[in-house]
């Protein structure tokens, strides 16, 4: 959840590495505000469920503009609503390359 960042691969449960600082700041301000409304009780109950109901909504907003303005952004959404349907007979299994990368 915090984008542990190691050079590596622990499959023991050992140390991981250090979670990335913006990652973790995001995370202590958002129990932050989790606690805030706590104790601030019912009386900003409905400030918070108006802002709960209404943010994602706002984040899926700036999600989708600023995908529309990357490059080549119009062939990805022709490609989603007009696919290939070809392209189903030539399907390939891809390889593990973790499973190969264990075993070099």
């Amino acid at each position: 959840m915090l984008g542990l960042e190691s050079d590596e691969f622990t499959n023991d449960g050992g140390f991981g590495g250090w979670p990335q600082w913006h990652l973790l700041l995001v995370l202590i301000v958002s129990w932050g505000i989790v606690c805030a409304f706590l104790v601030r009780g019912v009386s900003s109950a409905g400030k918070a469920a108006y802002f709960t109901a209404l943010f994602p909504y706002f984040i899926l907003f700036v999600l989708l503009a600023r995908a529309l303005f990357l490059p080549n952004a119009l062939a990805g959404i022709s490609a989603a609503i007009y696919p290939d349907l070809n392209q189903l007979w030539t399907a390939e299994v891809r390889p593990n390359f973790t499973f190969v990368k264990d075993r070099l």
